[in-house]
């Protein structure tokens, strides 16, 4: 396992001005990927392709709108020649694109030739579900017990709030759920309560109480603060590692959401995770 003691280090002396922010996806992906190991970068590419989905969906529902405040892994353009080659019958073979990308764009094609009466928002929700499909599948999925677990509690933390909206209402559960562990299945077909889950999962109740909260604002500052917390408890052991990195560009990600509507929350959350990277590097003589 690698160390990166200069790249963690140098992230720890980031200064910050309280009005604006100083440090940014995009300067993370341009600051470390091209300095870690082929097998890390694949790990630290995985937030900045939430973004390249993003784009995919756009695209596909003619969306012209060009999104700034996005950091996607590849250029739109790219990405635009990609779509329209995987339509005309391109091969996997052809692209080096991950591959969850080239399975998704196989399948929705196949679902439009097989559906041509279907409206706009009906491929649009197909689109949506089955894309968030395929990049879990593909992140829960990865060589690093971290990072398959942060990508297993996002998706389960989705489902279950899925589910609460599903049963709400009474609408199917097939398509809202995403993935098939054994979270999911018991979303689908469980009829108890708390779908047998309530002791299974330590964030079961967390989910739920979240669920419950009006405010479509201070619902999503309540699943980025869980989200958070998972962060921090899970990686206390993390130094210099990959994972440590991992951690860093995955807070950064929730500080630059809440930062645009929020500047001095933004402000709050970024340089507490400056002081947990100044704490970390202060490692314990009985761990070295």
């Amino acid at each position: 396992m690698k160390d990166y003691h200069f790249l963690v280090a140098g992230l720890a002396q980031i200064n910050m001005e309280e009005s604006k922010l100083p440090y940014t996806v995009q300067q993370f992906k341009e600051d470390v990927l091209p300095f870690v190991t082929e097998k890390d970068r694949k790990l630290l590419e995985l937030p900045y392709l939430q973004d390249d989905n993003l784009n995919i969906l756009d695209i596909l529902a003619g969306n012209t709108n060009i999104d700034e405040n996005r950091c996607p892994l590849y250029e739109r353009t790219d990405i635009e020649d990609f779509i329209q080659s995987v339509e005309r019958g391109a091969e996997a073979r052809d692209f080096d694109y991950p591959m969850y990308m080239f399975s998704f764009l196989t399948e929705y094609f196949e679902h439009v030739s097989q559906n041509q009466h279907a409206t706009p928002a009906e491929l649009g929700v197909y689109a949506r579900n089955e894309l968030n499909r395929f990049y879990y599948d593909y992140a829960c999925s990865v060589n690093n017990r971290f990072v398959r677990e942060w990508y297993s509690f996002n998706m389960n933390v989705k489902n279950l709030l899925s589910a609460c909206t599903v049963r709400k209402y009474a609408l199917k559960a097939d398509n809202a759920i995403i993935g098939d562990d054994a979270v999911a299945r018991a979303l689908r077909t469980s009829g108890s309560r708390d779908w047998g889950l309530s002791m299974e999962l330590d964030y079961f109740d967390d989910v739920m109480r979240i669920d419950q909260e009006q405010d479509l604002t201070r619902k999503e500052k309540m699943i980025d603060t869980l989200k958070w917390n998972w962060l921090e408890e899970n990686s206390f052991f993390n130094y210099f590692t990959v994972e440590a990195l991992f951690v860093f560009i995955s807070k950064l990600e929730i500080v630059n959401r809440w930062i645009k509507l929020d500047a001095e929350l933004g402000n709050r959350m970024l340089r507490s995770i400056i002081a947990d990277f100044k704490a970390d590097v202060n490692v314990p003589q009985n761990f070295e």
